[in-house]
């Protein structure tokens, strides 16, 4: 029988390894992978410069000069959409304008690849970006201001893309005369009643259009190559005043809503003559539209890539 004496020698021998073992080890693992700790969020503004307009958000202002603002309610305030497929999200009006995906700094403008000086990630679950990152995406000044708790961003014209004339190689020339326009038009109204759906996929696959995605359809049909997005639409071709459009014209607008400050394009038509056009947009899809005040109002420019 091992005697009481012998008990508490044994008993302080096995206490000494656990803690040079266990309790060592444990604190190595603390020192390899120390806590990470994320700035509380707090209630700020947003508003678009020029508009008395604006939302609430939950920002993240750092220490190191970053503000995170959150995509749900920029979207909203840009008056833009927001798709979600995974982890990559795309904003636009009536088609994808940016493409960004969390934990990435490789983003889409259009057709044009951009990086961003921070990658996307999430917060509490939603997605945010920093201010940084935002404007360099859509290409406008963001500014925080401390005392304020007020984000401010730059009110978006795309009027100046009406002076960009020239077409890239992508684009042929067909130079039609009236009779082939009028048969762009007709090939256009055949799809009349395709519904529509923000980014849509290719059309072959998904039987789907957005108002891009439609127009370059149209006009791959007849061998002109179009961008992807409106935005990047209406950067090629010859401008047309409005006075002097002709069938197969493309017609560019910005989006109605609530913060109309920005006259950024959120839409593309086809002109389709005698004061109409063709186009997709909500729960019409593919439709015949009155060139009326309505649209007249919220016209940008027109452009001709026949």
């Amino acid at each position: 029988m091992m005697s009481a004496t012998r008990l508490r020698r044994l008993f302080a021998v096995i206490c000494a390894a656990t803690l040079i073992t266990g309790g060592c080890s444990k604190q190595q693992v603390q020192s390899q992978n120390p806590p990470t700790y994320v700035s509380s969020g707090q209630m700020g503004s947003m508003i678009v410069s020029g508009s008395s307009d604006r939302t609430e958000a939950l920002v993240y202002p750092q220490s190191s000069g970053q503000v995170w603002v959150p995509l749900e309610e920029t979207s909203q305030l840009l008056n833009f959409n927001l798709h979600r497929e995974g982890d990559s999200f795309s904003l636009g009006a009536t088609d994808p304008v940016y493409r960004i995906r969390m934990n990435d700094t490789a983003a889409l403008d259009g057709d044009r690849s951009k990086r961003l000086p921070q990658a996307p990630e999430y917060r509490d679950g939603k997605p945010y970006m920093t201010v940084q990152a935002l404007s360099a995406l859509i290409g406008t000044p963001i500014r925080w201001d401390t005392a304020k708790r007020e984000v401010t961003i730059d009110r978006l014209d795309d009027a100046a893309l009406a002076q960009k004339q020239a077409a890239p190689k992508s684009i042929r020339s067909l130079a039609l005369g009236p009779d082939q326009r009028d048969e762009i038009v007709r090939f256009a109204q055949s799809l009349e009643g395709t519904p529509y759906q923000f980014s849509a996929a290719d059309y072959n696959a998904s039987h789907v259009f957005d108002c891009s995605s439609f127009t370059q359809y149209v006009f791959g049909h007849f061998g002109v190559s179009l961008p992807r997005a409106s935005r990047d639409q209406g950067q090629v071709g010859r401008n047309v005043p409005m006075d002097q459009l002709q069938p197969g014209d493309l017609m560019f607008f910005y989006t109605p809503g609530r913060y109309e400050s920005n006259r950024i394009i959120g839409h593309v038509a086809i002109y389709a003559g005698g004061g109409r056009m063709v186009h997709t947009y909500g729960s019409p899809g593919v439709t015949m539209s009155d060139f009326s005040d309505y649209w007249k109002n919220r016209f940008l420019f027109a452009k001709s890539v026949l």
